[in-house]
């Protein structure tokens, strides 16, 4: 098995958390990018198997149809400037949304106005929409 660990550095506070922490919560995050988090999800698994994605809760579906959810994958910040994070990345690992042959999934989401208002106030300084 593997996985992936999201770490972020607040120098002020001198601490380190998980990314999804710079948000208000999960969900937050999910109601921000939820719709392009499904479709995107869906392009690469019909990509990787080569055929489109069955229908969620459909009789062939053991849960690798449905779209997954922000608290079951690492959400990671990154940075096209160096100044400002501007892109999320949404990584589900193994099992979580395909089959093991599948591997890991990561996408990539630009910050837009959705996403900031998901971001906790206190960190809003550190983001910035791409555009």
């Amino acid at each position: 098995m593997y996985g992936l660990q999201s770490l972020v550095w607040d120098k002020a506070a001198k601490k380190s958390f998980d990314g999804v922490a710079l948000f208000q919560s999960p969900e937050a995050l999910e109601t921000a990018i939820g719709p392009r988090l499904c479709a995107a999800l869906n392009k690469e698994r019909e990509k990787r198997r080569g055929e489109p994605v069955g229908p969620a809760g459909g009789p062939d579906d053991i849960g690798f149809d449905s779209c997954q959810h922000i608290k079951d994958a690492t959400v990671l910040v990154g940075s096209s400037t160096g100044k400002a994070f501007d892109r999320i990345g949404v990584w589900f690992g193994p099992y979580v949304a395909g089959s093991y042959a599948e591997g890991a999934y990561e996408l990539t989401f630009p910050v837009d106005a959705a996403v900031l208002k998901a971001v906790k106030p206190e960190y809003a300084g550190a983001f910035a929409a791409k555009g």
